[in-house]
């Protein structure tokens, strides 16, 4: 049906979303923006253009509160930041999906459907097809951008962007974190991607500050993320600044899937169980199916890491053909340069 979007996993599943908007019957929805909502929101916000203004749907002030929101976010359109939510005040937990919002941005594109400065609880809901689009400055956070404080965010990544055609950079595919995230829970990145014709980081994810990812249920992936710029298609799930540290968590019974390279900052994966005394390994692992490259620490505790291998469908990208492998860099046309020296 053409309201579906189907993706392909990696395990060779296919998962259906449905984005098209249908109004529940007694349902409230907006159809325009929200400047001064208070008290818990139970509605959904849908086909909301406020450009050439910030601030697709809700925007809450600095000095504003607003207790929860259950609704879905559904093709909203700002300009400059935040396709649906720009938040400077305080909101609690949100509660919904945010498909299809952008942001085509003039001085920059920030945040697709969130845009945070202020203080979030928890997210619950996937964020599928969003972006933040620019042609003359620099692209973040083609769903969440993340200055602020947020909690818990538990939803899938599907197929947002972060895209400029200028010279400026694209960061973070997906999110965008330069704030504090408590933590990403059972979140699959599929399909996300920064592009720019000068340089792109973090398909997926970039961040310059620390972040916690648990798989705490099942199978988790990063799969088909990318950068694209001068340097051509690079498979990337995330890129961290030196400072930041990513934790990648598997315990219980999660387990991380990466068949996107790792660029950047310092890792630590983690686990509960009991490492076996003959072979030195565990049950929980992590399976990494492309390069880690120029990471200043990896630190394992409780897990095992699998080196494996992922073959991408796009054969044009520079690591289509993935392996698991510590890279020191890369060359300067994106492919891995294994014969460099660690610094």
């Amino acid at each position: 049906a053409a309201d579906v979007v189907a993706v392909k996993l990696p395990n060779d599943q296919t998962k259906y979303f449905k984005y098209t908007y249908t109004k529940p019957e007694g349902r409230k929805v907006y159809n325009t923006r929200q400047d001064a909502l208070s008290g818990d929101v139970d509605a959904d916000f849908v086909n909301i253009n406020s450009m050439p203004n910030y601030a697709g749907a809700i925007y809450n002030t600095q000095s504003a509160v607003i207790d929860n929101i259950t609704g879905n976010f559904i093709n909203n359109c700002a300009e400059w930041q935040a396709g649906a939510i720009n938040n400077l005040g305080i909101i609690g937990n949100i509660t919904g999906d945010f498909v299809n919002n952008y942001v085509k941005g003039v001085k920059s594109a920030q945040g697709g459907a969130v845009y945070n400065r202020g203080t979030i609880g928890d997210i619950t809901g996937s964020f599928i097809n969003n972006s933040a689009q620019i042609t003359s400055s620099g692209a973040y956070g083609g769903a969440v951008m993340n200055s602020g404080t947020t909690g818990e965010i538990s939803g899938d990544f599907i197929n947002n962007a972060a895209q400029t055609s200028s010279a400026s950079s694209a960061s973070g595919g997906a999110v965008y974190n330069g704030g504090t995230i408590k933590n990403i829970v059972n979140s699959s990145f599929i399909g996300n991607f920064a592009s720019s014709n000068e340089k792109a980081q973090g398909g997926a994810v970039y961040s310059s500050k620390n972040l916690n990812m648990t798989a705490a249920d099942g199978v988790v992936f990063f799969s088909g993320n990318y950068s694209k710029d001068k340097r051509g298609k690079i498979y990337n799930a995330l890129y961290a600044t030196d400072t930041s540290t990513i934790a990648f968590d598997s315990t219980g019974d999660g387990t991380w899937v990466i068949n996107d390279n790792l660029q950047g900052g310092n890792y630590v994966f983690h686990g509960d169980d009991v490492i076996d005394a003959d072979t030195g390994t565990t049950t929980q692992y992590v399976a990494i199916n492309n390069d880690i490259v120029n990471a200043g620490t990896v630190t394992v505790e409780n897990t095992t890491l699998r080196f494996g291998a992922y073959q991408h469908e796009d054969q044009t990208a520079k690591n289509w053909d993935g392996k698991g492998a510590f890279v020191a860099a890369l060359n300067e046309d994106g492919s891995a340069n294994r014969d460099a020296d660690a610094v």
